[in-house]
């Protein structure tokens, strides 16, 4: 049982987890603190110094520290409005200024404080590059390693580095997390720009003779991307715009009829979902996003694990493979963060889809690789070694009686479904433009209740 000490914060008594770092302590009360370089998923560094409090042990004297870095004692008095403190977060933010005069978010904490300018300097070339250090450590501990600080004191930069320049898979982590927008990323057409080096964009198309306009496609996309549209003559499909699709592979992975395609995306390697072309059979198979630092081979590697169809995962079994895990990163660092947390919460329902054809549950898993830049072996390696001998425990002796073939149909059904013969009511036409098109909300996800409900008696 952890030990719980007593403090006050600016005279209040509070109870706390002995050792735990004083910054979560002091935010769990309700105290707001600026911080520039703190996140949830990364390990605290105290780089920007703007979570400053002063602090007194006991019988000791006051003195100015990190509080996200400082673990909390019985007997601590913290203070995070003092004299000293707000001393020192002026000074901060007017260095912070004279660095990035141009940066909204140092503007509004330094306003907040009273600062409007600064005594200080400006350097030359200022940009609104703090050199907080997240996107590095974002980049070294939860994805490639292709960030780096070049050269040393003013003439820091943060950037790839000349021999990691070639890792970076365009991720966008570092952009998304970077507290004060300094990384840009550019879009022309099929093509991203981010750390001066351009990638294909592996944009997804609607087929719209397969599209069932069930507009999961709408449900799923973080971006808000794809629209179902109605047309006047009572057919209906979904539209991607290619210029704004950013190629996170999610609706197609969803798509229950197999309607969205995605293009191959260049920087990823192993990206392969073809089984014809790879061997699964009494293999561990492992879907990562390519965040996961790893050359393994056996990893297959996709630009999110929401990519992974329930095809892909019933055809993985299908062809012998002894278990089947999907590995998301980290989802608080990724812009793809939605797709990993679907991915996490379809397991459950994969589940009981298996476990209802005869087939041990447990053949598929999700993975949350630890912190640090050996995280995804470590995750995988743990994975083969600790899940069981045989998942295809199958609890009838003849495979093909079982039903797997029955939900095998079941998704090739639902992907040759012809549209719905609907008409539009007289009254509605004059909603419709000169095309006939119209948006139409279509509703939540069905394919895990569907596949449930087909495999099971009704």
């Amino acid at each position: 049982m952890t030990e719980k000490v007593k403090i006050t914060i600016n005279g209040i008594e509070v109870e706390a987890d002995k050792g735990i770092y004083l910054l979560d302590v002091i935010r769990k009360t309700g105290i707001d603190i600026p911080t520039l370089c703190n996140h949830e998923s990364l390990a605290p560094a105290g780089e920007c110094r703007l979570c400053c409090v002063e602090v007194t042990k006991k019988g000791g004297w006051p003195k100015i520290v990190t509080s996200c870095l400082f673990p909390v004692e019985e007997g601590l008095s913290v203070s995070t409005i003092s004299d000293n403190v707000v001393k020192n977060r002026k000074t901060l933010l007017q260095l912070y200024l004279s660095n990035s005069p141009d940066s909204d978010v140092v503007k509004n904490i330094a306003r907040f404080y009273g600062v409007n300018n600064t005594t200080f300097p400006s350097h030359e070339n200022t940009n609104d590059c703090i050199k907080c250090g997240m996107c590095i450590r974002t980049c070294q501990n939860l994805s490639t390693s292709a960030i780096a600080a070049l050269n040393r004191s003013t003439q820091k930069e943060i950037g790839p580095g000349k021999d990691a320049a070639e890792d970076c898979t365009a991720c966008l982590a570092c952009s998304y997390i970077c507290p004060t927008d300094f990384i840009k990323t550019k879009r022309e057409g099929e093509k991203l720009t981010i750390w001066n080096k351009e990638f294909n964009v592996p944009v997804c198309n609607v087929d719209s003779e397969k599209c069932t306009a069930c507009s999961i496609c709408e449900e799923v996309c973080p971006f808000s991307i794809p629209c179902v549209s109605l047309f006047r003559d009572g057919s209906a499909t979904a539209y991607i715009n290619e210029k704004d699709c950013i190629g996170c592979g999610i609706c197609p992975g969803m798509c229950p009829s197999g309607a969205i395609s995605q293009k191959p995306l260049d920087p990823v390697k192993n990206m392969v979902l073809d089984l014809n072309k790879i061997n699964v059979k009494g293999k561990k198979v492992v879907f990562s996003c390519s965040r996961s630092d790893t050359n393994r081979d056996d990893v297959i590697l996709v630009p999110c694990i929401a990519k992974v169809s329930l095809d892909t995962i019933f055809e993985c079994i299908a062809a012998g493979a002894d278990g089947i895990a999907l590995m998301c990163r980290d989802q608080k660092t990724c812009p793809y963060g939605t797709g990993g947390e679907m991915a996490e919460n379809q397991i459950p329902a994969i589940k009981e889809i298996i476990e209802n054809i005869g087939i041990d549950k447990d053949i598929i898993t999700f993975i949350k690789p630890e912190y640090g830049k050996e995280g995804p072996d470590k995750a995988v390696d743990f994975y083969r070694d600790n899940s069981f001998s045989n998942p295809l425990k199958v609890y009838k002796n003849d495979f093909s009686s079982i039903g797997f073939d029955k939900v095998l149909n079941i998704s090739q059904w639902i992907k040759q479904q012809e549209e719905l013969d609907s008409k539009i009511p007289e009254a509605l036409k004059d909603v419709f433009d000169e095309k006939g098109q119209a948006a139409l909300y279509l509703g939540n996800e069905p394919i895990y209740d569907t596949l449930l409900s087909l495999t099971g008696e009704n």
